[in-house]
């Protein structure tokens, strides 16, 4: 499998990580029986050279299409993209330096799943819904935020499609120990909630962002019943407001209807993400 993958490398990385990236990507294909006819693997060397690269992609972006990519930077060592016409797998090897070994390489078994379901443009250049681009237009929710919001909806519904494919495929164990690491509560993060309480442009953002970890972690609670994941994914639940608790979970619970339409997927989802924001407005 490894002729389909054109390796680039970015930073002195030494050969023996690149190799083992590049054999666990292999591997991990063959595993899934994937058949992709080609995938680039970008390799860089630490944080501050993948944030160039992405920068550097926001402005060739931006001046042929007048587009630009989120600058929300990614929690995974790991990451995929394919604005660029074809699959992109993306590796921080000082990220994955900085976290247990086998949380890295399910953050990169993740990537990998990404390049097989959303391997194409139309997956990351997806235009705001017909609802929510008149809900912009009313402008009481910024509309920076509003388009931020609905980025990380369709984050998350792809994080929860990849996780439903690997689960179907067998890679369980490494999802569930990639899930206790990510579902943890950071410190303050409590604090920044009680501020949000009030404040829309806040708000709206970190609901978001607890539905997109929430979304990716749902296959797995449905099919492993993992006490510690269910204790972790209560205690993300529990920071949620009163007000809107019930439209979150309504959204949680229209993951499991979902089929096998991504785009249909997010546009089903925005729907529920309207009636969320509608709540929060009365």
């Amino acid at each position: 499998m490894r002729e389909y993958l054109y390796v680039v490398v970015k930073g002195n990385v030494p050969q023996e990580t690149v190799e083992n990236i590049v054999s666990e990507i292999s591997e991990c294909y063959e595993k899934l029986d994937a058949k992709l006819e080609f995938c680039e693997v970008l390799i860089f060397r630490s944080r501050y050279e993948a944030d160039k690269f992405i920068d550097e992609e926001n402005e060739r972006i931006y001046s042929k299409i007048g587009i630009r990519i989120s600058e929300i930077g990614p929690e995974s060592s790991a990451t995929h993209f394919a604005w660029r016409g074809w699959p992109t797998i993306a590796v921080c090897v000082s990220d994955m330096e900085n976290r247990p070994w086998e949380v890295a390489v399910a953050e990169l078994r993740r990537a990998i799943a990404h390049s097989i379901l959303h391997g194409s443009p139309e997956y990351y250049f997806i235009s705001l819904p017909q609802n929510l681009l008149i809900l912009k237009k009313e402008e009481v929710i910024r509309p920076d935020i509003l388009d931020l919001a609905f980025y990380m909806l369709t984050t998350a519904v792809k994080s929860f499609e990849v996780t439903r494919f690997l689960v179907n495929k067998g890679f369980i164990e490494c999802q569930q120990k990639l899930y206790r690491y990510h579902l943890r509560i950071r410190p303050g993060e409590k604090e920044i909630w009680k501020k949000a309480e009030n404040e829309i442009n806040l708000l709206v953002p970190l609901l978001m962002d607890v539905f997109k970890v929430l979304s990716g972690v749902t296959p797995l609670i449905k099919t492993t019943e993992d006490p510690v994941l269910r204790s972790l994914y209560e205690e993300n639940l529990a920071l949620i407001p009163k007000n809107v608790e019930k439209s979150f979970k309504r959204m949680l619970t229209k993951l499991l209807e979902l089929g096998g339409d991504t785009l249909k997927n997010i546009a089903d989802m925005a729907d529920e993400f309207y009636g969320l924001l509608k709540n929060l407005l009365i």
